[in-house]
């Protein structure tokens, strides 16, 4: 075995140490900075804006707005049950029972 082999192979532990340092240092600083951009006062008014501008559109195009409200929910669900998964029930969970409310006189 030449010098340069047993070199690497003793510095391959060495390595994986200092990389898993690495990471154990900076994950937690990711997942930090991801979990704060979903569940920030301004990505919660951004998404409300978002589903209803969308319920809103619909109605105004004429959907029904009980079908509306299912496409919106529908809309909504892909984020919804991504922060479900990523924080063990986040706040995906407190939509299910999700209400829109509108004038009813509007209906007439």
């Amino acid at each position: 075995m030449t010098e340069e082999k047993k070199s690497k192979e003793k510095r391959g532990p060495e390595e994986v140490k200092e990389i898993l340092r690495a990471v154990s240092e900076e994950l937690p600083v990711l997942i930090n900075k991801l979990m704060e951009s979903v569940y920030s006062e301004e990505a919660g008014r951004n998404i409300g804006r978002s589903v209803g501008a969308l319920y809103q559109e619909l109605v105004e195009a004429g959907i029904e707005k009980e079908e509306a409200l299912k496409m919106a929910k529908d809309y909504f669900s892909p984020l919804k049950n991504i922060t479900k998964q990523g924080s063990g029930g986040g706040f995906g969970g407190s939509f299910s029972g999700f209400k829109c409310n509108h004038d009813d006189e509007d209906d007439e």
